[in-house]
């Protein structure tokens, strides 16, 4: 590839501060510089960020968007060292934009890197990855960290106690940074032994505990009514402090963090802290869309709390939430992100870490409230559907398992192949709208655990006339019979071969349904279908079915496509009650709504994803087949077919013989040469010496698996087999968040969608970039003001912006806190320079 791009005016200098070529500039702030292209912002990186640097500019050239010469102009970086970045993208992709390590001494704890060093382990960062930040060992950083603590010790007096501290000794300076970590560990034994004193005092007769102040002076103390008491009784109320306090208290937590400790604190009040350009801003507009979603009031009311805890029930249940809509998908990817940037936008000084997420994540489980949970918000959201509730689509989804523990196997559609799996079926109101899951026992088919289902969401939705569209695997003509019996309607596809109908019957066309057009309307006629019964054989045989003689009378639905093939569709709903075009309107949506839904859930929000791998016992009286009967069939099989594959060469020999008889006649001719001259030509006898021993091989395996098959259980026990299955608990749980996260995604969609002219195949990106937006936060007097940055294309800042208007106009109070949440228009960037400005100002204009 050529470097060379005679499209682009290649000037020396740039004309204007900022500009770098007709398709391209900048803009700095204090912190970042913004890069536009083609008059939307395309790029945005820290001026201290090196790594980011090389790969916006790489990118900058290789897009064509500027020459070397005119980025080196603008940017002051040399020439040279762009088209060595370049060189190295070009050969290596992006892993080659980073330095080479070099040889030589490890680096060395100089000044700089010892203050990098305590200024992160401020901001709570563990050993770890602060030494994957300054690139020295964890031994390194604890040295460092373990002087400073020293030398602190020396120098400072225990932290007085929380209860008889003035409110403005705290806070000696608002604008203080975070206190150091070790400062709290050396005063907590002292204050923990004041602290239970103080709680042992009982309370005076003459006051009561609601009337007691907040903070008390010095000489008197703090009576408590309870041992688990709210941060607004421990410090100072809200309403009683100004922004400037709450910024300064925002930035050290570390008096709450001590109270949670000693259990005066059951969760984290939110507090937040003015910046600019923070990153993830644009998690707000999720939090204020969940504000008013029935998830976080109905979770809170089912979990109720930790106990003691700075990261309480409504703190985790928030970070779930804004992770999943983040696109943070794994608790694993938190250590991808700055911690600080990501509490900022949660009201905390920090995000929780894994391992503290993995901790309420099992308090989650051990709850075992996932199930009820999952009902009442499937309640609650039917209540707010638009459409009509009295339709459902029901599906399996298999849940793919990859570890060592034995989990039974089921065939997988999606992968093509047989998986060790657990499965779910889900049930959506049309539209993708999902509404519930429900694991099976153990992969046992659609058909099988239907009616369970539908009764299941009936006694949910609370509704008794439901029609349920579902796919082949569904089909039982038995449990058809029951479900109407039961008042159920469905709609599913034939199965099995039928007859074409001729083309002659079907009504003249064209017709629409589902935005696809059809030849010719649908035929419909009744059909009778057999009803059969299974029936058990015996433990060495396969289950067989037992006719009824009766019948049940269906309505078929048969569609002309425009290949010729005919796509034939039972329902049990009436001519009168939905028409031909509904029905099959209502079967075809279910393809383009609930997997196109469970596809976008698997890839936005790792729906797949095993949070725990945890399993249990089967403890049921549930058979399957047994894989070892099962083996020695398929090996029959295959021995079966090459036998049949040799006899055919002596076809015309034994017309008429069974595949037993053949092959004895074949052995008995080996042995009389007369008898092979009157049955088997020439080429036939030159074969059948080697023949005859393959076939004899053959038989004589085939009488061995037939005795094996005798004393083999054609199907066994799971709770004897050792199978065990899944925890549905915790999968359960982050079901309800990712489904939740979706819900509150839509929400923000059909916001945006007015103000959208392609919103129909743009707005759930728009609203994902805009999620992940960076921006200003600051603080009013009983508000939370944030200002989004522009997003990159002037329209889509204009929809995003009338969608903060909406959610500005509702008044939505941060959850957890008295603050409104306020989003101010976003500007939108200056346009780029016209071709007739550029001429006049370039040098050689």
């Amino acid at each position: 590839m050529s470097d060379k791009q005679p499209e682009l005016l290649d000037h020396c200098d740039a004309p204007l501060p900022g500009y770098v070529s007709a398709k391209c500039y900048f803009m700095d702030n204090d912190f970042q510089r913004l890069v536009f292209v083609n008059g939307g912002l395309a790029y945005s990186y820290d001026k201290n960020d090196q790594l980011a640097l090389r790969q916006v500019w790489t990118m900058v050239y290789v897009s064509g968007n500027a020459t070397y010469q005119q980025i080196a102009a603008a940017t002051g970086i040399s020439r040279r060292a762009i088209q060595y970045w370049v060189q190295r993208y070009r050969e290596e992709g992006a892993g080659g934009l980073p330095d080479r390590p070099r040889s030589g001494a490890p680096k060395k704890l100089t000044p700089p890197v010892r203050k990098e060093i305590l200024r992160l382990r401020e901001h709570r960062l563990n050993l770890i990855e602060i030494a994957r930040c300054c690139g020295v060992s964890k031994s390194a950083v604890h040295r460092v960290v373990d002087e400073h603590r020293r030398a602190e010790d020396a120098k400072h007096v225990p932290l007085p106690l929380p209860e008889t501290a003035p409110i403005d000794a705290g806070r000696k300076s608002e604008s203080a940074e975070l206190a150091p970590a070790a400062q709290e560990g050396k005063a907590s034994a002292e204050i923990q032994k004041q602290t239970v004193a103080t709680h042992s005092t009982p309370p005076p007769s003459s006051q009561h505990a609601s009337e007691a102040p907040a903070v008390e002076p010095p000489e008197a103390s703090m009576p408590c009514a309870t041992p688990v008491i709210g941060l607004d009784d421990l410090l100072m109320p809200e309403d009683g402090m100004d922004d400037r306090r709450e910024a300064a208290r925002a930035t050290d937590r570390s008096l709450e963090r001590f109270a949670a400790r000693v259990g005066l604190l059951d969760d984290a009040q939110p507090l937040f802290v003015p910046c600019e350009h923070l990153e993830f801003a644009g998690g707000l507009l999720a939090i204020a869309a969940a504000a008013t979603d029935p998830f976080l009031p109905l979770a809170r009311k089912a979990y109720g709390t930790f106990g003691a805890a700075f990261y309480g029930v409504r703190t985790m249940l928030l970070t779930l939430l804004v992770m999943a809509l983040l696109r943070i998908k794994r608790p694993e990817w938190l250590r991808r992100h700055n911690p600080v940037k990501l509490g900022r936008i949660l009201g905390l000084d920090r995000a929780p870490e894994v391992k503290t997420l993995r901790r309420r994540l099992h308090h989650f489980e051990r709850c075992g409230q996932a199930t009820e949970l999952m009902h009442e918000l499937a309640e609650a959201r039917a209540y707010q559907y638009d459409g009509s509730v009295d339709i459902v689509q029901v599906d399996g989804h298999q849940v793919v398992y990859h570890g060592e523990k034995k989990i039974g196997e089921v065939f997988s559609t999606r992968c093509k192949k047989v998986v060790k799996a657990q499965t779910e079926n889900w049930v959506h109101l049309p539209g993708g709208f999902p509404l519930l899951a429900i694991t099976s026992e153990f992969n046992q088919a659609l058909s099988q655990v239907l009616p369970d289902i539908l009764a299941k969401t009936r006694a949910t939705l609370g509704i008794e006339s439901l029609c349920c569209c579902f796919d082949r695997g569904g089909y039982n003509v038995l449990q058809f019979e029951q479900l109407i019996a039961e008042g159920f309607d469905l709609i599913t596809y034939r199965k099995g071969d039928s007859e074409p109908i001729d083309e002659s019957f079907f009504p003249p066309g064209p017709v629409t349904i589902r935005n696809r057009t059809y030849p010719r309307a649908p035929y419909e006629h009744d059909i009778e279908l057999k009803i059969y019964e299974p029936v058990d054989r015996g433990p060495n045989s396969k289950p067989g079915r037992r006719d009824t003689k009766r019948t049940l009378k269906l309505r078929e639905i048969r569609i002309l496509r425009k290949d010729g093939g005919q796509t034939a569709i039972l329902t049990s709903c009436s001519s009168s009650k939905r028409s031909a075009e509904s029905v099959a309107a209502l079967l075809f949506e279910r393809i383009g709504s609930q997997e196109n839904n469970f596809k976008y859930l698997r890839e936005e929000f790792l729906l797949d994803a095993l949070p725990s791998y945890h399993s249990e016992a089967i403890n049921s009286n549930l058979d399957h087949p047994n894989p070892a009967y099962t083996e020695l069939e398929k090996n029959a099989a295959k021995l079966r077919q090459a036998r049949n594959k040799l006899l055919g060469k002596y076809a015309d020999a034994f017309t008429g013989a069974d595949s037993d008889a053949a092959v004895a006649s074949l052995l008995e001719l080996r042995q009389d040469e007369s008898a092979q001259r009157g049955k088997l030509s020439a080429k036939q006898r030159q074969s059948l010496a080697k023949d005859a021993d393959e076939l004899a091989t053959i038989q004589c395996r085939l009488e061995q698996i037939a005795s094996e098959l005798a004393h083999t259980p054609a199907r066994e026990s799971l709770s004897a087999a050792g199978y065990r299955r899944l925890t549905s608990e915790l999968r359960q749980f982050m079901n309800l968040v990712k489904t939740s996260a979706y819900h509150i995604e839509t929400a923000l969609v059909d916001l945006l969608s007015p103000h959208y002219r392609n919103s129909e195949d743009e707005a759930r990106s728009i609203i994902a970039a805009a999620l992940r937006s960076s921006g200003s936060l600051r603080l009013r007097p009983g508000q939370l003001v944030i200002q989004l940055e522009p997003q990159g294309e002037p329209r889509r800042t204009r929809a995003i912006n009338q969608v903060t208007a909406e959610l500005t106009a509702r008044q939505i109070r941060f959850p957890g806190s008295t603050r409104t949440i306020v989003f101010e228009p976003t500007t939108a960037p200056p346009p780029p320079p016209s071709d007739d400005e550029e001429s006049a100002t370039s040098p050689q204009g």
